[in-house]
């Protein structure tokens, strides 16, 4: 979770052009970049990585090796924001039972 957090701050230039890359989330062939990204206080239930452990208001719950991590904002190439509950419907993303 931690090297995920800092290879997004690393990746983050701000308002500043980013020739490097951005960290991305893979979704049935489409990749949506991730734009916001913190560490879940959410309980660890699985030790199976990019399981998704909930779906709440603010964003997605996502297992990682040590701990969970949300991901808030996602958008897709062209600039368009989408949000979780798009996610859900479009992808027709599950929570792991």
């Amino acid at each position: 979770a931690e090297d995920i957090l800092s290879t997004h701050r690393a990746l983050n230039f701000g308002n500043y052009s980013n020739n490097v890359g951005c960290l991305k989330l893979f979704l049935k062939h489409t990749s949506l970049i991730v734009t916001e990204i913190e560490l879940s206080h959410h309980a660890k239930t699985t030790n199976i990585p990019g399981a998704l452990l909930a779906i709440e208001d603010n964003g997605l719950v996502i297992a990682t090796l040590s701990q969970p991590v949300l991901i808030k904002k996602l958008c897709t190439f062209s600039g368009k924001e989408i949000h979780a509950q798009d996610l859900v419907e479009h992808y027709g993303l599950k929570l792991l039972t």
